[in-house]
């Protein structure tokens, strides 16, 4: 199939894709039952990604012009010629490449001048100590564990069903996950399990399936950079509600989905991502019971639950939810191996079947390989023992920045103590912006992630969070000094003009060396 493509537009090309198909199918130069080429034969003869041609898929099964017939393919529908052909997508004043560059600069990021890739550009240092990721040690991972099992699915003969895999997972991982979700209070069968390819599936799937253009889905603030950026894919209306050490305040919200009628509400009730913040029994219980009462479905995602290193466990919002009005997403990596992009979605059954169609059309299955290797690990009882291990290393990680950060860090510099999780909030002095200290700490060799990335709005003030899982402790102690440094230093540049984010003062010197020397390396054997 000739599909032209213009590589330097704007306009990504998978929409370039979609608005190709979808002119054929309904000028009826692709008839009714045509069976499209596959996902992956199309890619290779287009030259792009798998990806691009599953993303175009699924927006014309979106509009209903497509459908899949699952192992057989994807095919035009029915009675889609006879519609009037004068779709706002299609019909627009101009080209289609005017229309798509509009479209482009209305979904980008609006981010202050100058300030665009300014930290790939910039970060030169030799040691760079990173606290940005969102994942844990490597060192910390279970590789040894992992590969033992994989190397035992490799060579195991078991047979495929009559239909090949299962495109919702892998029968007896979907088994394990439901024993280790009954332990929490989840009641979750496994027909009600959907395994994907990592979080950010599982959110891209719901937000798919629930959403469309000028939905609102209510969101907290902050909340996860992940989850905005598929949600501005969607052209969604993402509407804040501010958070406390308590979580979303959920008595603002009665009001807000009286006035703004929202599709969706998408939480992250326990070690929030970015603040790490627990939300409170109390509200959990309000948010389940408000959402149910107005009709709105909730997703939760469960980011590291499982890395808890004080308090006690608050029950999942599922565990809550008698009604299924609760969509419950996971994933494992954090604690396992980034290697490793694996989740799950639990739901109802009448949700579950239209995620699993949907699904097919963007990642008909996941790894079998891999999800029978996880199983076997999951299962063999290494993952409990595994997990206590790590959550020593990550403890100890946790107060080794939290000490740090009162060492080094200016006194109008403010952070919460995470219960668990693998990030740490801080918010900044009023003078200094988060996105310009980036690339000034970018050349003073330590990396975090900015906080006003985590809004859906510009946020008054500014912040940061940091990654306290993924680095030992004696380099946690060397880039919080950096990052002190760097902070004062910003803040005398506000003052006067002068410094350079280089300078350091021989005091401070001199505080740092006897801390470096105090300082233990726990690691796992």
């Amino acid at each position: 199939m000739s599909i032209p493509l213009d590589r330097h537009s704007p306009c990504p090309l998978y929409r370039q894709v979609e608005m190709f198909l979808s002119g054929e199918i309904l000028k009826g130069r692709l008839p009714p039952e045509t069976r499209l080429m596959a996902s992956r034969g199309l890619a290779d003869e287009l030259g792009v990604s798998r990806m691009t041609i599953t993303n175009a898929y699924a927006e014309l099964e979106a509009q209903g012009l497509i459908y899949a017939r699952p192992g057989s393919g994807t095919y035009v529908a029915k009675g889609v010629q006879e519609r009037p052909p004068c779709s706002t997508r299609l019909e627009v004043p101009g080209s289609s490449r005017a229309f798509c560059r509009r479209e482009s600069q209305q979904r980008a990021i609006q981010l202050p001048d100058g300030l665009i890739d300014q930290t790939s550009r910039d970060t030169a240092h030799p040691r760079e100590i990173s606290l940005a990721g969102d994942q844990g040690a490597p060192e910390l991972c279970a590789r040894k564990e992992l590969r033992r099992a994989m190397l035992s699915a490799l060579a195991s003969t078991r047979a495929e069903g009559p239909s090949g895999p299962d495109a919702a997972g892998w029968q007896p991982l979907r088994a394990t996950i439901s024993r280790l979700l009954s332990i929490q209070g989840i009641a979750a069968p496994p027909g009600n399990i959907l395994v994907t390819s990592g979080s950010q599936q599982g959110v891209a799937l719901v937000a798919h399936l629930l959403l469309r253009p000028g939905d609102a889905v209510i969101v907290e603030a902050p909340t996860s950079p992940d989850a905005l950026a598929v949600f501005r894919s969607l052209r969604v209306r993402p509407i804040e509600v501010p958070i406390d050490k308590d979580g979303m305040k959920v008595e603002d919200l009665e009001d807000l989905l009286r006035r703004e009628r929202p599709a969706l509400i998408y939480t992250m009730p326990t070690f929030q991502n970015p603040t790490g913040y627990v939300m409170s029994l109390a509200r959990r219980r309000m948010l389940v019971d408000t959402a149910a009462l107005k009709g709105v479905p909730i997703l939760e995602e469960d980011f590291a639950g499982n890395l808890r290193y004080e308090g006690r466990a608050e029950p999942a919002l599922k565990a809550l939810d008698p009604g299924g009005f609760v969509i419950y997403l996971c994933s494992f990596p954090t604690v396992l191996t980034p290697d490793l992009r694996m989740g799950f979605l639990v739901t109802s059954e009448s949700l579950h079947e239209r995620l699993l169609a949907l699904k097919r059309t963007r990642d008909p299955v996941t790894s079998p390989l891999l999800q029978e290797a996880l199983e076997g690990y999951l299962s063999s009882g290494r993952f409990r023992a595994h997990l206590r291990r790590a959550l020593q290393a990550y403890r100890r990680r946790r107060d080794s920045i939290l000490a740090a950060a009162t060492c080094f860090l200016p006194s109008d510099t403010v952070w919460a103590r995470p219960r668990g999780g693998v990030f740490l909030w801080m918010k900044l002095p009023d003078s200094i912006e988060d996105l310009r200290l980036q690339t000034a700490a970018s050349r003073e060799g330590v990396a975090f992630f900015p906080g006003s990335k985590c809004y859906a709005k510009m946020p008054t003030g500014s912040s940061l969070r940091l990654n306290f899982v993924c680095q030992r402790p004696e380099m946690i102690w060397e880039g919080m000094r950096r990052l002190g440094n760097v902070i004062r230093t910003s803040q005398l540049d506000v003052r006067s003009g002068l410094n350079s984010p280089s300078q350091q003062t021989s005091e401070e010197s001199q505080t740092w060396q006897p801390l470096q020397d105090s300082v233990q390396d726990y690691t796992l054997s």
